[in-house]
């Protein structure tokens, strides 16, 4: 890892078998909004590891060193309740943690775009 990154840019796991529903037009109370909605889908663990591996630094300068950055991926791999492929195999260890979100959304005017976030710099980088 060389150089600035931006905390999006470090910030990518992949979402498996990623899954998005709601109640829309009609089928909603009110017109022009959602409800009821649920995004969900599957983190393979040791991509999502690798993901917040390199973004470490900026949570925490304690979490360049190699200890306590083994005990916390040991904390996330230790979540893993799923098959990667989002499939339960009772004799094979788990490699995927599941997600979910719940939201509601309304048609809305938006303003102006904000400008670029000036970078983050990886703390643990040399």
């Amino acid at each position: 890892m060389v150089g600035m990154r931006r905390f999006g840019d470090m910030l990518r796991p992949d979402v498996h078998r990623a899954t998005i529903t709601m109640r829309i037009g009609s089928e909603s109370p009110v017109p022009m909004t959602a409800t009821e909605g649920v995004m969900s889908g599957v983190f393979d663990t040791e991509e999502l590891v690798a993901v917040l591996e390199r973004m470490a630094g900026l949570f925490s300068t304690s979490l360049c060193e190699t200890s306590p950055w083994q005990a916390l991926a040991a904390q996330i791999r230790g979540a893993s309740d799923i098959m990667s492929d989002d499939t339960q195999d009772a004799g094979a260890d788990c490699n995927g943690i599941c997600i979910g979100f719940g939201f509601e959304a309304a048609l809305v005017g938006l303003g102006d775009a904000i400008s670029k976030q000036p970078p983050l710099s990886d703390s643990c980088l040399p």
